[in-house]
């Protein structure tokens, strides 16, 4: 192992490992749930392609045992390795095209603020939340705010292509092997280390009406009604919500097993479209609702109102299962 672990350094510039005992260590190498945290041995951030693509082969042919991750929100760990794509943070846009090409280490945080201060008034189909990393949203499907209307993020109309580094060390694009293409549109991270990837940019509006609305768990009848009318009636792709229980994570006091109901809503239509009774009156009309602040908001804006969920990475429990059919 201590051989390989070498070789492996070999091909890393200063301040491209990370070992147990520093902040970056911890940084790089942190799942989401503190349960996963197999305490890998080190962590390694290559910056360049040819870097990546000798790591990629050496990793691939050993014995080691190895994660790939960029923010770690799919709680990856390894007991030996991380080779993370923190390293590949670039930008580049064709106006021709409006195709953005971005660096798997990229946050959709730092893909928002790039777009709102360089292409003002258009947007591509990124994840909800600002903490969360392109690649990985893209791998797993990725859901958006504006997939009602172009799709999930994967799809082929919004991510064009993939660069790649496949096991064997090649550097490709995705493109040149449609099947590999296909099995990345939301198949998962064991196809190989992706770098970079190409994403369409549409005109999109800069004035979103969203915020939170909260209310009270007594309500959850109504509030239950209000949220089966909406899904049965809307028809308008600029119109979601998402619904959650208020607690810690949302900027609350814990309030135990009945807590308040949040209502994140969004409507790219406008505040005027957003407080008629075709966007969210009938939530705003909910027995005790409280409007937290609803206001026009940039998809920068809106995809940051969950950054408070970030302070939980790393520092939680957090078990999923999937129930049988037969159990809901």
């Amino acid at each position: 192992m201590s051989a390989t672990l070498d070789t492996l350094r070999s091909h890393l510039l200063p301040g491209e490992l990370f070992e147990k005992g520093t902040v970056q260590y911890n940084d790089q190498s942190k799942p989401w749930s503190t349960h996963a945290d197999q305490h890998p041995l080190v962590v390694f951030t290559p910056s360049s392609l040819e870097s990546m693509s000798q790591i990629v082969k050496v990793l691939y042919d050993s014995n080691l045992d190895f994660a790939i991750r960029n923010t770690g929100t799919g709680s990856v760990s390894a007991k030996d390795v991380i080779l993370s794509t923190h390293g590949f943070k670039s930008f580049e846009y064709d106006k021709s095209t409006h195709v953005l090409t971005v660096g798997s280490g990229l946050c959709w945080g730092e893909v928002d603020a790039w777009m709102e201060d360089n292409v003002s008034g258009y947007s591509v189909v990124g994840a909800r939340c600002s903490w969360v990393g392109v690649t990985g949203s893209v791998l797993v499907g990725g859901l958006s705010w504006l997939s009602h209307e172009f799709g999930m993020i994967s799809d082929p109309q919004n991510m064009l292509d993939v660069q790649i580094v496949l096991r064997d060390g090649r550097v490709l694009w995705a493109s040149e092997e449609p099947d590999l293409l296909w099995a990345l549109r939301g198949g998962g991270g064991n196809f190989g280390v992706v770098t970079a990837l190409e994403l369409q940019a549409r005109p999109y509006p800069t004035q979103i009406f969203s915020g939170l609305v909260s209310v009270p768990y007594q309500s959850l009848k109504e509030a239950s009604k209000v949220v089966a009318d909406m899904a049965a009636r809307t028809a308008d792709p600029r119109l979601a919500m998402h619904v959650v229980n208020l607690g810690p994570g949302m900027g609350f006091p814990d309030q135990g097993s009945k807590p308040d109901i949040g209502f994140l809503v969004y409507d790219a239509n406008g505040t005027e479209h957003g407080l008629s009774e075709a966007g969210f009156k009938p939530v705003l009309d909910i027995p005790g609702a409280q409007n937290f602040g609803t206001q026009e908001l940039t998809i920068r804006q809106v995809n940051a109102l969950a950054e408070t969920f970030r302070d939980y990475q790393g520092s939680s429990h957090f078990w999923l299962s999937a129930p049988l059919i037969e159990n809901v």
